[in-house]
């Protein structure tokens, strides 16, 4: 077997030159990389492991997670978690997690509705000199006005949170109501000219006796007779009424009736009933209620004096 020299050499050059490179790759490797063992190097790579504990509350859970961000958005960002357009991130995506162990997103979303309303009235007053003071009458009972709104109702985590209303079209203009008052405080009655504090043209009228039905006292019992104020019951001037509505002692005339005056007062004389006083105790029995009767309030003094 015959060898050739130049084949030989061919193929050892080309081999060393392979191996001559290799060296010189590593060569270069080892020169430009960055040194492992340097204090920054070391820093950075503690860096690069260190995680945080952080919580995100969102739709209803809390997720825990050890994490690697630097800020809250990271931490969302590693979660993979969607962000509507209006949700609210407490805190701001930006902050970072030295302060944000607690992350709490809110789900905002809005709905736009279209309603229709009635509009509350007003009441106008007119006085009037032809009608007794406390004395009302209705002129107009006016109008409630009627709008349509559009409203956009935002919602926080699927709760109601505010209502704004974006537009508002007035389908019917409101009427407020007019009420005549009256002011007029003179009046003569039964030949009297009196002026007068209060008028009730819708009181209640009841009568009552002295006897034992009426005031559980019979003749010869103490205070037998007597009134709540210390008077003697007298027909055709004593009346029971409640102190709340007629002050104690005060005259008042009742249409039908005359002048009476507030003496006494009853367990069931309440608010404008006025319970008036009979000897006659048959006569009371026949009396019964009696509605919408006229009162004028006067005052402590007697206007026939």
């Amino acid at each position: 077997m015959s060898l050739d020299v130049n084949d030989l050499l061919r193929r050892n050059r080309q081999r060393f030159l392979l191996i001559a490179f290799g060296v010189l790759l590593v060569a270069s490797l080892l020169v430009f990389a960055p040194k492992a063992n340097t204090a920054d190097s070391l820093f950075a790579d503690l860096l690069a492991v260190e995680r945080t504990a952080v919580t995100v509350a969102v739709d209803g859970m809390e997720l825990e997670i050890n994490s690697r961000a630097v800020n809250v958005e990271g931490v969302i960002n590693e979660l993979g978690i969607f962000l509507g357009q209006d949700d609210i991130v407490r805190p701001g995506l930006d902050a970072s997690l030295e302060n944000a162990s607690f992350i709490e997103i809110l789900r905002v979303t809005t709905e736009v509705i279209t309603e229709v309303k009635n509009v509350e009235i007003a009441t106008d007053y007119e006085d009037r000199t032809d009608l007794e003071i406390g004395r009302q009458i209705v002129l107009d009972q006016g109008r409630e006005g009627i709008i349509e709104q559009t409203v956009e109702i935002r919602y926080v985590n699927g709760e109601e949170f505010e209502r704004i209303v974006v537009a508002e079209t007035v389908l019917q203009e409101p009427k407020n109501k007019v009420v005549a008052m009256g002011i007029k405080d003179i009046v003569t009655k039964d030949g009297v000219t009196f002026s007068f504090t209060n008028f009730f043209e819708d009181a209640e009228l009841t009568a009552y006796a002295a006897g034992f039905e009426h005031t559980g006292k019979n003749p010869g019992d103490y205070w037998y007779g007597m009134t709540f104020t210390g008077t003697e019951v007298k027909e055709g001037r004593t009346v029971a009424v409640d102190p709340k509505v007629i002050p104690l002692g005060w005259w008042m005339y009742i249409e039908g009736y005359g002048f009476r005056r507030a003496e006494d007062t009853g367990s069931a004389v309440r608010n404008k009933r006025v319970d008036i006083y009979f000897d006659d105790n048959d006569f009371v029995h026949a009396f019964g209620l009696k509605r919408d009767v006229k009162i004028w309030v006067i005052g402590p003094n007697d206007p026939r004096q």
